[in-house]
């Protein structure tokens, strides 16, 4: 559903209302965990001026039940009660920016999954585990990158391609020979 709030996939495998309704009640459900100001920061302004409907009261709460109860409200503001015709303005109103930057889900923490770090710690007896001897996870992490790139240039050398030289940056704050 979000992939195609998205207008991530073609418009004939899904419903514009039924996307419309579960990307209203994704926003709500990030606002009741309190993250309008990370997630969403201008909808709340943007949105009644696009469609004219407040959604929020005078404290700041969320004065709408669901996705369903705005999409009629701005079908009955702006579109003659057309529900299709609201669900499109308010998917293209998202899809092209008029509301502002909107982050439809909240990033994991800590980087990795924890699934990838169980598979980690398991393999193999030879290994550190995830946190290694020395630094922590970040110099395991370092180490895998760089033998990872030492195996890619390997590979490279044998099938004849050559990679680019490049330059790092001298300590004077001067590149040499790009």
């Amino acid at each position: 559903m979000l992939l195609a709030a998205c207008n991530s996939i073609g418009r004939n495998a899904y419903d514009n209302q039924n996307v419309c309704i579960y990307f209203l009640d994704t926003i709500f459900e990030l606002f009741d965990q309190g993250k309008e100001k990370v997630y969403f920061p201008k909808l709340r302004e943007l949105s009644s001026k696009r469609w004219g409907v407040d959604m929020f009261g005078d404290n700041g709460d969320l004065i709408v039940e669901n996705g369903e109860d705005v999409l009629h409200a701005v079908a009955d503001a702006t579109c003659k009660g057309d529900l299709e015709n609201a669900s499109l303005k308010i998917l293209q109103d998202f899809r092209h920016g008029r509301l502002g930057e909107v982050c439809l889900q909240i990033a994991p923490r800590g980087g990795r999954r924890k699934e990838e770090k169980e598979d980690e710690e398991g393999e193999g007896e030879g290994r550190e585990g995830a946190k290694g001897v020395e630094g922590g996870v970040g110099s395991e992490e370092a180490r895998e990158i760089e033998l990872r790139r030492e195996s890619a240039k390997v590979e490279l050398n044998e099938k004849g391609i050559e990679l680019p030289v490049t330059h790092a940056p001298t300590t004077k704050g001067k590149f040499e020979g790009w």
